[in-house]
């Protein structure tokens, strides 16, 4: 296990980084975030992770067993984001978290651990790492992020997937739209703009839009962006309205 504080960013683009963070690991090297999908599908075994653990040597535990399999992970704890939230909490290095004792795998087992902190956390990959950060740090926080980056005709796909990989929101592209989505980019972020509208820039660029999901952004056309929303409008609508007649 590796504790130290460390400095993550990308060779085209980097974004805002957490100011202090603990590590997990036993490879300090990040992977691509679609390999460390492939990684987070390991099943491990839990049976004797039953009784209330630190999560610090639950995390310790996952690595090394992921390391048995030659499965190499790197998992950062968002100190930081935890004091923001709850200034007089307890370090979540040290809150008690227990699993189910059948073999699952790392990302269940790491959604299940982090679902037990006192305060609400949650697992982001971004940067090719797995960081634990409090909920409070979802998806209108990270597309706050600052982008610092430059692209010379690089495909539209390619610009979205750094922009993923690199901030941890989740971006899905209409694969209908391959013309498009190859179209070359040429543009340059100086630190001042945030991901959310470097995205929209960008998607402009090629005449197309995003739609906000829950936890994630659809790269579409304008006019099935417009759709969409109109039907999330309506979803929304829908379920406070049932929410309202269930509370009468």
């Amino acid at each position: 296990m590796t504790n130290c504080r460390a400095v993550m960013c990308c060779a085209v683009v980097a974004f805002g980084l957490l100011s202090d963070r603990r590590v997990f690991a036993q490879d300090t090297r990040p992977a691509k975030v679609s390999n460390l999908l492939e990684r987070l599908t390991t099943v491990i075994d839990t049976k004797d992770l039953t009784e209330p653990i630190a999560l610090s040597d639950v995390l310790t535990t996952l690595i090394e067993r992921c390391a048995a399999k030659d499965v190499q992970l790197l998992v950062l704890v968002d100190l930081n984001s935890f004091k923001e939230a709850n200034p007089e909490g307890p370090s979540p290095y040290e809150a008690l978290v227990q699993l189910r004792g059948t073999p699952m795998t790392v990302a269940d087992a790491l959604q299940m651990a982090v679902g037990q902190l006192p305060y609400p956390g949650a697992v982001v990959l971004r940067r090719g790492v797995v960081e634990i950060v409090t909920r409070e740090a979802g998806p209108e926080v990270l597309l706050r992020q600052k982008v610092l980056a430059r692209f010379n005709k690089t495909p539209l796909s390619d610009v979205m997937r750094q922009f993923s990989e690199n901030s941890g929101i989740s971006i899905l592209m209409d694969q209908r739209l391959q013309d498009k989505l190859q179209m070359a980019i040429s543009i340059e972020f100086r630190g001042d703009v945030s991901v959310e509208c470097a995205m929209r820039v960008v998607a402009d660029m090629a005449d197309l839009a995003i739609v906000f999901l829950d936890g994630g952004l659809y790269v579409t056309t304008p006019a099935n962006a417009e759709a969409l929303e109109k039907k999330l409008r309506q979803r929304k609508l829908e379920v406070e309205d049932r929410s309202e007649a269930a509370a009468r």
